[in-house]
């Protein structure tokens, strides 16, 4: 008999928002020391995909709600045809909210932000890596890093921890503070152009301890400092900067959930002429550690959730009048950062899988409003931090990648996948455009999955 999910209490904003210029797609990525077998990697997938039932799932509407459904087709791995992060079309991709993708040496898992966040993400991926590599004969163990695929999915991973977790609290007059946007002119045609630089972790967290703070904060601290240098170039910066970092409650809660369970901080900086890099560094010092109790937590919690919502007779209100509802809220807060600070941190995988893999990239998604946006994390010792961006001013990364030789004293190596360009010269990316159709797959259905199904489509 067929399964099906509620959508966690803050996914369920994403399939109304959700459009070219905000796909709500994310990447996870792998380029190997070898070329990829496509054959292998989709027997890889063919495994992985049975320990994560979670993500093995379509999207369908109900009367009251989305829902997550049990897909029974397969899922395909695809070469990489398009742009990073675009839009997930379910129809050419069997239903599926999520792709394995592959060009050359590099696989990538990108998948829709409704089914999990960038954990989630990253214990699938880890997982698909392992498999792949032991399919490949490598010799690797997984150290207790990696969920195993012969292990048992257990009904608290798929669990709603934004609903066990959440308190009511009282909420007084919200006054949100109208960030500086960043402005360009959208590619035509449409798509995202990343930038991925890579720079030794230890002797980057060695330079921001000498300087006297960590890795994340001398980060974000370069990046006010790019965005504001770059912007007031062209006008003047009366709005403040505001940098939106997602906080993953797991650290807080006692919570094993691969679906979404985070909420997001914003690191506020007025600017000025005279404001130098110490400056920046104190506010945004000050600012994470208010942030980052667990008071201010549990209010993010309930502010940043539907759970508020959930109740007679909202509920009853069609899906139809809730996504509109949706997406006028999202129009007024969705767009309350200059930009988007994605920290993945410090991601475990085992040392004897350290001999075939020459990078890892960590890939975010713009907004309508945020144009370019961030990720950054370390493996092994590679810090990775990406920008993703959708229009064709690249200021102000490179002034971020100038402030980062210029404080951190290290080379930087760059490279991107040439979005804009006439042609992809870079060989970690395709040339874009080529679409091939995929085929189709019927699936069979009984009487106990039709009622399973309206059972589904009816719940409130």
């Amino acid at each position: 008999m067929s399964t099906w999910y509620r959508l966690d209490s803050n996914a369920r904003v994403f399939p109304a928002v959700t459009s070219e210029n905000n796909s709500v797609i994310f990447r996870v990525a792998v380029i190997l020391k070898k070329e990829v077998d496509p054959e292998i990697l989709q027997q890889a997938a063919d495994i992985v995909i049975e320990r994560f039932p979670m993500f093995k799932v379509k999207l369908d509407s109900g009367l009251f709600w989305n829902y997550l459904y049990d897909n029974r087709k397969p899922l395909k791995v695809q070469p990489e045809q398009t742009y990073p992060c675009a839009v997930i079309d379910p129809h050419e991709n069997n239903g599926y909210l999520l792709r394995i993708i592959y060009y050359q040496r590099r696989f990538a898992l990108e998948i829709f932000h409704g089914l999990t966040d960038g954990l989630g993400a990253l214990e699938f991926f880890k997982t698909l890596v392992y498999q792949y590599l032991l399919l490949m004969g490598k010799d690797v163990k997984d150290e207790n890093m990696i969920l195993l695929p012969e292990s048992m999915s257990v009904p608290l991973e798929a669990e709603d921890s934004y609903r066990k977790y959440y308190q009511k609290v009282a909420i007084g007059r919200l006054d949100i503070e109208t960030p500086h946007i960043i402005e360009g002119t959208l590619f035509d045609p449409y798509g995202h152009h990343t930038t991925q630089i890579m720079v030794p972790a230890s002797a980057l967290i060695k330079r921001a301890k000498a300087i006297g703070t960590t890795l994340t904060v001398f980060i974000t601290s370069l990046l006010i400092q790019a965005i504001y240098l770059e912007e007031s170039k062209h006008k003047n910066v009366t709005d403040p900067i505001i940098v939106g970092i997602p906080v993953n409650l797991r650290r807080i809660f006692p919570s094993i959930t691969l679906r979404n369970f985070y909420v997001g901080t914003r690191i506020i900086a007025e600017m000025s002429p005279n404001k130098k890099l110490e400056d920046i560094i104190n506010l945004t010092e000050k600012q994470l550690q208010e942030n980052l109790t667990q008071e201010h937590l549990q209010l993010m919690l309930a502010l940043g959730t539907s759970i508020r919502f959930e109740r007679l007779p909202l509920k009853l209100v069609p899906l139809f009048i809730k996504n509109k509802f949706t997406q006028q809220i999202y129009k007024r807060f969705g767009s309350a950062t200059t930009i988007n600070l994605s920290n993945m941190g410090k991601v475990q995988l085992p040392k004897s899988m350290e001999p075939y893999i020459d990078k890892f990239e960590l890939v975010s998604y713009p907004k309508e409003k945020t144009p370019i946006n961030c990720a950054m994390g370390t493996v092994y010792d590679q810090f990775n931090i990406t920008f993703v961006r959708n229009i064709r001013e690249a200021g102000i990364i490179d002034r971020f990648c100038q402030l980062l030789t210029k404080y951190s004293g290290l080379h930087l190596e760059v490279y991107t996948n040439n979005w804009g360009a006439d042609t992809s010269k870079n060989t970690f990316y395709p040339d874009y455009g080529r679409i091939q159709g995929r085929q189709r797959h019927k699936s069979k259905s009984s009487l106990k999955d039709f009622f399973s199904e309206w059972e589904a489509k009816i719940h409130i």
